[in-house]
């Protein structure tokens, strides 16, 4: 009964299979993850069963070999001693590896499915990290099957499985892009590729991937990897791609560093203690009507005047807002006439064919204003 149970100690049989099971989905499913602090998922699975798991198997061949030469293992020498050792040993292992993976990484997933398989492999894992944490550890001195099932059966008792730390994942809306210009860039970049590749456009990045490219402009691979939506696969696929896209809007325009804009939120978003958060756009709304104007109102929120006017866009279209407000009635007759000339084209065609000297900003006002007389056409 001695020897089963010490052999039962340094078995790993179960961590292995959810270990492997947790990183096999992982892997699997880069390409619809954000993972962050795991360092390489295949290295931790090579280095996990060569150090580990195959340790651990001939080990078990050693002593039951020795079983047969060897009084009981609690008062052995020979299997006191190496019960130490493989205490010592097994215990860093599982520390290093599997313990500082479970401990580091951080996982989201749009699908609810998804989610809980990996939430369920995460807590098998932890739970048999935990219980064979506490069996090697009860034998730094030898192994007494006393001290190992009190062990085991206390580390089963007390485990927790950890939950993700609350927080809240910025996620930017088209109102919220500062750069439009490189986000028309990145949408024809998407289109192009759809085309040789024959797939749909959301096969190659999402939209609300693309607007997340737009706001951050990440400026190396490992930048664009934190980005929600860039997996591994997407990342060697396409990063080249996009860094080179972004580094060269970058360069163009001067831009060292990047100040994130506060992203738009619901108006009934709740706030730590439950006051309600004001719509971003709603603030910008009240500031023009104190008397701000719109390159004001992005100075003093650190925000590209563009992102400002895109703002004050559903006010137009709502009649909340005349654009004389905002916008020069001569610039408007300009960018109206150019709508009139180029309809059908893509917003970025039109925004080059009137020159820097016109924004995305300005032209998306504009297109509102023609919706909003649009609506008042139908109801008379």
């Amino acid at each position: 009964y001695q020897h089963q149970l010490m052999l039962e100690c340094f078995d790993f049989g179960r961590l292995r299979y959810w270990l492997n099971r947790l990183t096999g989905t992982l892997i699997g499913n880069a390409h619809v993850l954000h993972i962050t602090g795991q360092g390489d998922i295949q290295e931790l699975q090579h280095r996990s069963e060569k150090e580990i798991f195959t340790v651990s198997e001939n080990f078990k061949r050693q002593l039951t070999a020795l079983f047969g030469e060897c009084a009981l293992p609690e008062s052995d020498h020979v299997l006191v001693e190496r019960a130490g050792k493989a205490s010592a040993y097994f215990e860093e292992k599982l520390t290093a590896l599997p313990g500082a993976f479970l401990r580091d990484i951080q996982v989201e997933a749009d699908s609810r499915e998804l989610r809980k398989r990996i939430s369920k492999a995460m807590e098998e894992t932890g739970r048999e990290l935990a219980v064979k944490l506490a069996a090697v550890t009860s034998c730094r001195q030898g192994f007494a099957p006393a001290t190992y099932l009190r062990a085991v059966s206390r580390a089963n008792m007390d485990f927790k499985p950890e939950r993700p730390k609350s927080r809240v994942a910025v996620e930017y809306t088209v109102d919220d892009v500062g750069h439009p210009e490189l986000f028309e860039e990145l949408r024809q970049w998407r289109s192009a590729k759809a085309s040789e590749q024959g797939v749909p456009h959301y096969r190659i990045l999402h939209q609300r991937v693309l607007i997340q490219i737009a706001v951050h402009l990440p400026a190396t691979l490992n930048d664009l990897r934190k980005i929600k939506g860039i997996g591994r696969r997407l990342c060697e696929r396409y990063g080249e791609e996009l860094i080179a896209l972004i580094l060269a809007y970058r360069k163009k325009h001067g831009i060292q560093e990047v100040s994130l804009p506060e992203p738009s939120l619901p108006k009934a978003a709740q706030g730590k203690k439950g006051e309600v958060t004001r719509d971003t756009r709603q603030i910008s709304f009240d500031l023009l009507q104190e008397g701000l104007s719109v390159r004001e109102i992005a100075e003093r929120r650190g925000l590209a005047t563009s992102t400002i006017e895109g703002h004050l866009v559903p006010f137009i279209e709502r009649g909340e807002l005349a654009i004389d407000r905002v916008l020069d009635h001569k610039r408007q007759k300009i960018i109206e006439q150019k709508l009139e000339t180029m309809e059908g084209h893509p917003l970025g065609e039109i925004k080059r064919s009137l020159g820097d000297d016109y924004s995305y900003g300005e032209i998306k006002l504009v297109l509102a204003h023609q919706r909003r007389n649009d609506k008042k056409g139908d109801r008379s």
